[in-house]
């Protein structure tokens, strides 16, 4: 079966500042809950018990709204999943907030590029040419392509077609 096309679309994200106050309020409002119970329980006034249950869980909703908080640089960009499927990308730097349930992986955008220095080599015919490259590449596997490239560029025989025969991380 063929692996499925995904396109990619924006994450729906909400400026972390904002959510960051929220969550920093509702954690503190929850431990405020939280002492105030402990403090009526200890008085014997009655309804201790119902405010830290209520505390408790007011101050753990904080703490997931926070888990929620992505920070993203700039240069990057973080790919949103939800139970394993694809929900989108946040390519806006700064602080985003996203659902808290979701994972977020950092997938870097930068543009990177590397040259070679003069080469001085022969073509077939044994005139001399001076060679040299300039590699442009936004992925990983960099120091592999640019290895490749450079057989390439400097070989006396022309290109044979590679088969790929699996990844530089198995």
């Amino acid at each position: 079966m063929p692996a499925p096309q995904v396109n990619e679309h924006p994450a729906r994200a909400i400026s972390g500042w904002a959510m960051l106050a929220v969550s920093v309020v509702v954690t503190l409002g929850g431990l405020a809950l939280l002492w105030w119970g402990i403090v009526r329980a200890a008085d014997r006034t009655g309804g201790g018990i119902a405010l830290i249950t209520v505390g408790a869980l007011v101050t753990t909703a904080g703490a997931v709204l926070a888990c929620g908080l992505t920070p993203v640089a700039p240069g990057e960009a973080r790919v949103v999943q939800l139970l394993g499927r694809y929900t989108g990308t946040i390519r806006t730097d700064g602080l985003r907030w996203v659902n808290p349930f979701t994972r977020r992986h950092r997938v870097s955008t930068r543009i990177r590029n590397h040259e070679t220095d003069k080469l001085k080599v022969n073509d077939a015919d044994g005139n001399p040419i001076e060679i040299a490259a300039v590699v442009v590449w936004q992925e990983e596997r960099k120091a592999a392509m640019v290895s490749n490239l450079l057989v390439v560029l400097c070989s006396d025989h022309a290109p044979q077609p590679v088969v790929n025969a699996g990844s530089l991380y198995h």
